[in-house]
């Protein structure tokens, strides 16, 4: 910045901060930027700073200087800029990735109109209405794609696993099929759902409901004691599920912290799961140790909670069966010349190498980190460090992002030959081509997509990228409930961890919340930006894994921004 710091005008200042995207800043933190050295020059940018802040283009609270845009100096109330009603938050989203909440009338009616199960289809199904099965889904699930039943003798465990038939309802070519594929995946936006299907559809005649009969897609797997699979089999059939557990029910029950009937049925699921990913672990599948972060709302779309979302053994459970189920329907498509298939190629080197660097410079051995075992073993290693969660998400960071595809390339994150996506039909268009392609290969229902490679190799392509954009619009919501949530707690003080950095300043992650948000450099004047290190001032270092204190300044809605200043190293 030397030929700025000589006869600067208001205009350059401005330019300069609205070019390097400084929202905050102090003067120490100015003066480095412009490397201004002398008196006099500090002088003079102190007098520029005093005009802009009467012209209302910079206010100053606190010793902090924050830069104001002209549109937005009249929403400005306590730092939150661009502040608008949190039930706005879903239509910005919608629009910001061109995401349609309703249907067109048409096929609106064409679901009202197939809502229903025909008496002459019951007879061509296999009728499980007398099994006990039941769903166990989160607390606000509406769209119950799975249910589940087990059956345990002495020598050997058969497990049930009941997909809801929505391929007998959205039919290949229909106004429905084609909303469902141009949609690609429904899209869940804290307190509201962007459904894939009409909610008379999803929510209706295929959710899975206690106490009513529904068409499904079942799989039945049989385990040895040992829990390998000898035996599965495939029936299109019709179910009544007995109960709609939540996770946290089947916790208590599982504990023995609640009494219930089905303690027996729910005991002998958890001895399954239990052995299942136990033998997937010692296979070599990677469990990613990320925490979720869990919104509330209230009914004005007003965030009142931000959690980290507690895993519990019943969560688990359902994994563990669905991904038995996933495993078994890609096998039958495999064996088939035929599929679209859930993959996941081997990391990318330059990323990993790049992980590796960091996890070193932390001290951790990353030798011989290759295979997906590997890669297990060192999570484990690290699972009790302050590095925990740093580590594990530059380590996800540093995979491939799983994708669809025609063709069998395996999947390294699950150490799986083979894997594909079957049991969510309601809320992912790939599972619901599955289910043709299954239908087809009992020869239960022709499908023109079975044989068509073309055709699977778009859809693989088209869902891939809708599922993208999907977790895009997600992460985009959390971060404005985040700064909706935040907005009665500016100047107040938090603790969390150093979870990046860029030259533009230092990522904190919050505890408890999983909430980011940054500490632009121009507030860290003292520290000096070493690359692949992070920030530097003589004993003190913010580095990854740092714990820290920081203090919220600003939050910024139009830009999604959280912006903190340091308090505290610890």
């Amino acid at each position: 910045m030397q030929s700025l710091k000589m006869n600067l005008s208001n205009e350059d200042i401005l330019f300069f901060l609205k070019k390097k995207n400084i929202t905050s800043f102090n003067l120490n933190g100015l003066y480095k930027y412009f490397g201004i050295k002398t008196k006099n020059e500090r002088k003079l940018l102190k007098k520029s700073i005093k005009e802009l802040i009467k012209n209302e283009n910079i206010k100053k609270e606190n010793g902090i200087f924050f830069l104001l845009d002209k549109k937005e100096i009249k929403s400005v109330k306590n730092r939150i800029i661009g502040y608008k009603s949190p039930i706005k938050d879903f239509y910005i989203v919608c629009k910001t990735f061109k995401i349609k909440p309703s249907f067109p009338d048409e096929v609106l009616k064409e679901a009202e109109v197939i809502a229903f199960i025909p008496e002459n289809e019951i007879k061509n199904r296999k009728d499980y209405r007398n099994h006990i099965v039941f769903t166990i889904d989160g607390e606000d699930a509406k769209d119950l794609d799975d249910a589940v039943g087990i059956y345990e003798d002495t020598d050997y465990t058969t497990l049930f696993v009941h997909i809801a038939d929505v391929s007998f309802y959205v039919k290949e070519g229909s106004l429905l099929d084609k909303e469902a594929y141009k949609r690609g995946t429904s899209i869940y936006l804290a307190d509201r759902v962007v459904p894939m299907l009409p909610k008379i559809i999803s929510n209706g005649i295929c959710s899975l409901n206690p106490n009513e009969d529904r068409l499904s897609m079942s799989v039945e797997i049989t385990f040895d004691k040992n829990f390998n699979i000898t035996n599965y089999k495939i029936e299109p059939g019709i179910i009544k599920s007995c109960r709609r557990f939540t996770y946290e029910e089947v916790e208590e029950i599982i504990n023995n912290k609640k009494k219930d009937d089905l303690y027996n049925i729910l005991k002998s699921m958890e001895k399954l799961a239990r052995g299942l990913r136990e033998k997937r672990f010692k296979e070599g599948s990677i469990d990613f140790d990320i925490p979720e972060t869990k919104i509330v709302c209230d009914n004005k779309s007003r965030p009142i909670k931000i959690k980290i979302q507690e895993r519990l053994f019943s969560h688990y459970i359902i994994e563990e069966f669905m991904l038995s189920a996933n495993r078994v329907i890609a096998e039958i498509m495999q064996k088939n010349n035929t599929g679209l298939f859930r993959v996941h190629e081997d990391p990318d080197e330059d990323k990993l190498n790049h992980f590796k660097k960091i996890a070193n410079s932390l001290g951790f051995d990353t030798k011989g980190l290759k295979k997906p075992k590997h890669f297990q073993e060192f999570i484990e290693k690290i699972k009790n460090t302050n590095y925990n969660y740093i580590l594990n998400t530059l380590l996800l960071r540093s995979m491939k992002q799983a994708y669809y595809h025609h063709e069998n390339l395996g999947h390294f994150g699950l150490a799986f030959d083979i894997y594909t996506h079957f049991t969510s039909p309601i809320r992912r268009y790939p599972d619901l081509v599955v289910h043709r392609i299954i239908k087809d290969i009992i020869s239960f229902e022709s499908s023109k997509v079975r044989k068509n490679t073309l055709m699977l190799s778009k859809i693989g392509e088209y869902t891939s990228k809708m599922e993208r954009i999907a977790a895009e619009a997600e992460r985009a919501i959390v971060k404005r409930k985040a700064i909706h949530f935040l907005k009665d707690k500016l100047n107040k003080s938090f603790t969390g961890i150093v979870s990046g950095f860029i030259e533009k300043g230092i990522f904190v992650s919050l505890d408890d919340m999983g909430i980011e948000g940054m500490i632009p450099r121009t507030l860290l004047p003292s520290f000096k930006y070493e690359k692949n290190i992070g920030f530097k001032d003589g004993n003190k270092s913010l580095t990854l894994g740092t714990r820290v204190k920081v203090k919220l300044i600003s939050l910024n809605l139009n830009k999604e921004t959280i912006d903190f200043t340091l308090e505290q190293i610890y």
